[in-house]
């Protein structure tokens, strides 16, 4: 049997055009969950804010990397892990919804087998800020805020710890 020798050219070149198309493939889908004239609550901006608007990156970044686990793509899992789609712009809007919010990633929820979410005081304050915004704009879940809607800052979540 013979082998037919491949040259090193064409196996950069093959590596190059892989790493293209994963990076497209990529963008194409975190193009997905931002719509496609964001408004100014989905680029992180409100009307009275002083603090920098949140970073959308690291927000999806910190989904995928800590939350994606369980919610995985915003949809239910039984009754443990509900879906996002609602239930993320239902507690935001809800009284004290903004605090909630944010003591659920910092404290985190203690309760039985369907009432339990783990906390995160290691993540930083615009991380946090970032991950609840990014719940709050995914999943259709911008289109059930209302127009005056602030997003969560930095400075909230620094507020609450």
């Amino acid at each position: 049997m013979r082998y037919q020798r491949i040259s090193h050219a064409s196996i950069v070149i093959a590596v190059v055009l892989l790493s293209v198309a994963v990076g497209a493939a990529l963008t194409r889908s975190a193009g997905r969950r931002v719509p496609s004239q964001p408004t100014a609550f989905a680029e992180g901006h409100g009307p009275a804010s002083e603090d920098p608007a949140v970073d959308l990156a690291m927000g999806r970044r910190v989904f995928d990397e800590e939350c994606a686990s369980c919610h995985q793509d915003g949809k239910a899992r039984g009754r443990a892990i509900p879906a996002l789609h609602g239930l993320a712009v239902e507690r935001y809007l809800a009284e004290g919804g903004r605090s909630a919010l944010i003591d659920l990633f910092l404290r985190g929820t203690v309760g039985g087998e369907d009432d339990a979410h783990p906390d995160y005081p290691y993540l930083s304050d615009e991380a946090v800020a970032a991950t609840i915004h990014h719940t709050l704009v995914s999943w259709g879940n911008e289109a059930l805020l209302p127009a005056d809607a602030e997003p969560i800052r930095a400075s909230d979540v620094r507020a609450r710890r």
